[in-house]
């Protein structure tokens, strides 16, 4: 039986990983894949990693919400045991899934916007 269970929601606004119980040991892998699945989607919709029910972290948990942390997701801890684990791997948390949702959301704005202007800087003639 696995220590640790984990809840894929395809949201409108973002794709949400949930874990909850042990992020160790075998486990780390299947965090990992389901993770990866969302990040690299065709989508490129912003993903939200909830860990309020993560019980523990062994080195390699800890490392995987570093990369994930590192790459973008943003890390939702609503409890104080995950909240303390998210201080631990240096990630700012959010207060609520809401405010996730919209600092994610603006970080992808920001990013289209930026890709946009410069395919715009091409197509536009200077004088």
């Amino acid at each position: 039986m696995s220590g640790l269970r984990l809840v894929m929601h395809n949201d409108v606004d973002a794709a949400r990983i949930e874990f909850a119980g042990s992020l160790s040991g075998a486990d780390v892998e299947s965090a990992y894949q389901a993770w990866q699945s969302e990040a690299w989607s065709e989508e490129l919709k912003p993903v939200i990693v909830d860990i309020t029910s993560v019980t523990e972290a062994d080195q390699h948990g800890r490392a995987l919400l570093v990369l994930m942390y590192r790459f973008g997701s943003q890390i939702v801890a609503g409890s104080r045991e995950s909240s303390a684990l998210a201080q631990t791997i240096g990630a700012s948390v959010p207060r609520s899934r809401h405010f996730a949702v919209a600092a994610a959301c603006r970080s992808l704005l920001s990013r289209m916007f930026s890709v946009f202007f410069k395919w715009c800087s091409r197509c536009i003639p200077t004088a």
